[in-house]
């Protein structure tokens, strides 16, 4: 079986596992869990993340998927519906990375660029508003 590194990120307060490396679940964290922690993933997942009460993973494949607390839209799928089940985020096959901010998002695509979505009262998301998104919008791209 080939190992692939997971990057786990997001609030100290819950954790994400693999579970047979298809079924994906979050719990309580009983204490602090370092962000950015490597972890061996099954190869269908390539990133986990989560933030406030809101979880994202990558699939091998690119897709993004998305679960969780939706009240500002930082599950990024055009609503505010809360998902108890994952849900794809957009069409896109071309995501390399995702990271859960409090209420916010924040994705890196494999061409470098970066989309942030959710809660924006302190500008946070860096699109030049504090308004909130409920979709991934373009912010810039790493060179």
């Amino acid at each position: 079986m080939m190992r692939i590194p997971l990057r786990l990120s997001g609030d100290a307060a819950r954790r994400l596992i693999l579970f047979l490396g298809m079924i994906i679940l979050s719990w309580a964290a009983v204490g602090p869990f370092a962000e950015g922690t490597e972890r061996t993933a099954h190869p269908k997942w390539v990133s986990i993340t989560a933030g406030k009460g809101h979880s994202l993973a990558v699939k091998s494949d690119g897709t993004l998927w998305a679960w969780g607390g939706n009240g500002v839209g930082q599950l990024g799928d055009g609503t505010t519906i809360e998902r108890h089940s994952p849900v794809q985020v957009g069409k896109d096959n071309d995501l390399s990375f995702v990271v859960a901010g409090y209420f916010h998002t924040v994705a890196l695509k494999s061409d470098g660029s970066l989309w942030t979505w959710g809660l924006n009262e302190y500008g946070q998301l860096g699109d030049g508003t504090t308004e909130e998104r409920h979709s991934p919008v373009q912010i810039g791209r790493l060179n």
